[in-house]
């Protein structure tokens, strides 16, 4: 299968995000694949706490099933009301796992982050957070 092309989709914002479970974001993404690897560029349209930096994409695709990270050219902070500020650093990598619905013919996944802390710079915490994914490709 060739995802060479544009696609535009949505992600479901999930567990970790309290009272915003359920946020939708729309994406678009343009993607060249060679073999099963491919590369991209994933670009937030509207919705929930949108990024206005692009973001790159990384992955490979085997029957179907496909496995990328995504990672913003700069990494955005929310304020206490939700607001984007962005920092000079690029994002954490989000992890995208899915694969290819034949019948509805878009993919269909989840995505994750993950990042490490240490409370009083000594216990080892980490944080998850997650949600859905879906896109089809634009023709």
């Amino acid at each position: 299968m060739d995802i060479s092309g544009d696609w535009a989709g949505v992600l479901t914002y999930g567990k970790g995000y309290d009272q915003f479970t359920g946020e939708k974001l729309w994406f678009e993404m343009k993607v060249e694949q060679e073999s099963d690897r491919f590369t991209g560029i994933a670009n937030d349209i509207r919705g929930f706490v949108t990024n206005e930096s692009p973001a790159s994409i990384e992955g490979i695709i085997s029957n179907g099933e496909i496995k990328f990270f995504k990672t913003y050219e700069k990494e955005a902070i929310f304020n206490e009301f939700w607001e984007s500020e962005y920092a000079d650093n690029p994002s954490l990598p989000i992890e995208d796992i899915g694969s290819y619905d034949e019948e509805k013919d878009k993919f269909f996944g989840k995505w994750r982050i993950s990042q490490n802390f240490k409370i009083l710079f000594i216990i080892p915490w980490k944080v998850i957070s997650e949600g859905t994914w879906s896109t089809k490709r634009i023709i």
